[in-house]
Formats: structure tokens, sequence, C-alpha cells
């Protein structure tokens, strides 16, 4: 048996307890340290996860815990120096998305990784949700034919439940010094990576980034304040017209990604919330009478998740697909939406 793999998180924010069971769910993986600028916080983090040691600086952990790998689950704007600096350490890397602030950054972070020759991964959770899945499988079948049309929303309200209860706490996420855009790059992050596996490769895009000051803390500057909805008009290389959704303002809506395809062929609706199934209008029969079946995925069927995907990759070799290369095509349609937005012109990326 191999040595188990030793595993850094550093964030002990919500999200990092995710990752943190994910990793140890695999077996033969040990947290043996953690690190956050919260030293208390760390320090209980740790002994949810048994890790050997906490730190509140990211240099001392890396330089003195003898890793294997790292998760970084930070805000943003760290993302670029702490992979960097793993990187040249020689330690494999997963990464929360947006991957970097800026394409210029994600550029560098991918060429050190493959300089360096570390395993790379980006948390992308959604691509291989059951539902997505399916409809991968649907496709590859040839039953929706050439596709035309695609819709992809993810919609959630935390928002607007901080602006009526008069938060005075300034969300990271809301601050675009830190998070490099809002919902484009939280939410707009996965809608990109599974179009790229859905539908294929952006090449334009149209973006409209508002936000709405009256929401936010008037702690946070007014030219400070990320976007709350991310609204993407993109075209896909095969030529199919989508239209995409982002946003932390839809009222009633925790959390739900849906995705909706139409095709020359037929069609298929999906929608997170009903994750193992997804509904298809396909076969002349059906199409005739615009009538819809439902699907279901088995469990045998099922994709893994990033950490696992990302741990395999260390024990094989092999850099899966879901690394820094996906990270920075994402990059590339988010930074291009961002160019669209000011300007009001369609951005090409070809």
């Amino acid at each position: 048996m191999t040595a188990p793999l030793r595993i850094g998180i550093i964030g002990t924010g919500g999200m990092a307890h995710w990752h943190a069971r994910q990793f140890l769910a695999l077996g033969n993986t040990q947290i043996v340290a953690v690190c956050d600028i919260d030293a208390e916080r760390a320090a209980t983090f740790a002994k949810t996860y048994n890790a050997e040691k906490f730190y509140s600086d990211y240099k001392e952990m890396l330089a003195q815990s003898q890793l294997d790998a790292i998760s970084i689950v930070t805000s943003n704007d760290a993302h670029h120096p702490i992979s960097m600096a793993a990187i040249e350490a020689g330690i494999h890397v997963m990464c929360e998305k947006p991957l970097a602030l800026t394409v210029a950054q994600a550029q560098e972070m991918y060429d050190a990784s493959l300089k360096a020759g570390v395993i790379t991964g980006v948390n992308f959770t959604h691509r291989n949700t059951p539902c997505f899945s399916l409809a991968r499988k649907i496709i590859a079948s040839g039953q929706i034919g050439k596709i035309y049309h695609v819709q992809c929303n993810y919609l959630q309200d935390w928002m607007l439940g901080l602006a009526r209860r008069g938060s005075d706490t300034v969300v990271w996420r809301t601050d675009k010094r830190i998070a490099g855009s809002g919902e484009l790059g939280d939410l707009g992050a996965h809608i990109i990576d599974l179009l790229h596996t859905v539908v294929g490769d952006i090449v334009a895009v149209n973006a409209l980034l508002p936000n709405y000051p009256e929401l936010h803390n008037e702690a946070l500057p007014r030219e400070a304040i990320s976007d709350d909805i991310a609204a993407l008009q993109l075209v896909a290389a095969n030529g199919a017209v989508i239209h995409a959704t982002a946003s932390r303002v839809s009222t009633g809506l925790g959390n739900q990604m849906t995705l909706d395809i139409y095709g020359h062929e037929g069609a298929i609706k999906t929608d997170d919330l009903k994750e193992t199934e997804a509904e298809a209008c396909i076969g002349s029969f059906q199409v005739a009478r615009r009538a819809w079946s439902t699907f279901r995925i088995s469990d045998n069927e099922r994709e893994l998740n990033p950490i696992e995907i990302f741990v395999n990759s260390i024990r094989t070799g092999q850099q899966s697909d879901m690394g820094f290369a996906a990270g920075l095509k994402v990059q590339q349609v988010l930074e291009a939406a961002e160019q669209s937005a000011v300007t009001g012109q369609r951005i090409s990326l070809v």
C-alpha cells in the first residue's frame, strides 16, 4: 500500500469543509496542515479534521509540512500567489474557481505547473452533477443532432437576504478588488466550464454585468462593488447561440442551476434540484408530438467529483481535463465578458 497523501488546506471557510470531507472519504489521505489568516479558525478546523498543525501564513505551511498536495479555498485574489508558491515547491494544487483574477495570472499558473510537472485541479463542482452527465450522454448518442440554442442559468438570492437583514459585514465576493468579479466569476465560471463540456468552445461574448448599490453595505465604495448579475450571450464554435445568467438576486432561489439544450433532432432540459434525471424530447415520434420523457442516470454511471479526479490524477501521474488548462479556458471567457460589459461590444475569442 502506498503512503497516504499528505494534504494541506489553505482557507478554512465553509467550502473548505467540503474539500476536507471529500479528501478523507477517499481513504489513504491525511489532512496534515491547515492555514487561515484567522489563526483561531484555523485551529478549530485543524482539530475537526485531525490535522497535525495549523498556520496563519501559507508560506510557513508550505515550507514546514512536507505536503504532497494542497487545496486553495481562499478569496480569489490569493489563488495566484499561493498556487505559484506551491508549484515552485513541487506541490500538487487543487484550486477553487475562478482560477485567477486575470487571464495573465491564469496563464502564468498553467505554464508554471507544466514546467514543474505538478498535477492541478480546479473545483468545477457542477460539471459532473449527474443530470448534466446524463445530458452529455444523450448528446453523445446523436439523438439531439446539431445544437442550435442553449439556455443555462445559475441563480441564488443570498445578496437580497443580506440587504434585508442590514448586515454590517462586507462579503468579500461583493468587493471586486478581492474577488475580481462577482457573479461572473463565482457562478459564471461554473456555467462556462459546463458549457465547454456540453456544447464546445465559446468563440464570442456579449455581456451585461450590473450591480445594485442600494443592496450593498455603505462601507464598500461604489466603484468596488462587483456584479450582482452576469447576463451573457455567447456563441459556440459550432454556431450554437447560448443565453446564460448568473445571479445572486433571484428571489426565492437558494441555489439552482439549469441547462436546456435545443437541437435539430431533439431537446434536453435539466435542473440540478432533480440531480439524477433529465427530460428529453427525442425521436421522431416524440418530436412530432412535442412529447417529453424523463430519463434517469444510474449509480454506476456517476462521474467522479473534482477532488476524486484530482487525487486519482496524482496517483496515476496523468493530468485530468479538470486542471489549470480548463481553468485558463474559462478565465479567457470571463475576461472577454468583462471587456464586453465595459465597451458594450461583442468580444471575439478567435
